[in-house]
C-alpha cells in the first residue's frame, strides 16, 4: 500500500518533514537556504525541466512552511513584541 498518491505529495511530505526536523534541532536559521538542496541532492529532476527550478519550487514551500504568506504580504509581528496598533499594520 503507497502512502501517497502523487511525487508532488510525497515532495511535499519530504519538506515538511525537514523542517520540522531542523526546527526540532534548532538549526532551521542556519539551515534555511540548504533544505532545498538536502531533500533534491542530485543533478538528474525528477518532475521538472531541471534541478534548479525544482529546488526554487521547494525553497517556497519551505518558506510556507516556516510560517510565510501565501499572498507575498510582510510577515506578522510576532505576539512578543507587544501590542500593535492599527496604524502600524495597515
Amino acid at each position: 500500500m503507497y502512502k501517497f498518491d502523487t511525487k508532488v505529495q510525497h515532495l511535499k511530505y519530504k519538506v515538511l518533514r525537514t523542517v520540522a526536523k531542523h526546527a526540532w534541532d534548532s538549526d532551521f536559521y542556519e539551515t534555511f537556504l540548504d533544505i532545498p538542496k538536502e531533500i533534491i541532492s542530485g543533478k538528474t529532476p525528477t518532475m521538472r525541466c531541471c534541478v534548479y527550478k525544482e529546488r526554487a519550487i521547494l525553497a517556497e514551500r519551505v518558506k510556507l512552511a516556516a510560517g510565510g504568506d501565501r499572498n507575498g504580504a510582510a510577515a506578522p509581528f510576532p505576539r512578543s513584541t507587544g501590542c500593535v496598533w492599527l496604524c502600524c499594520v495597515g
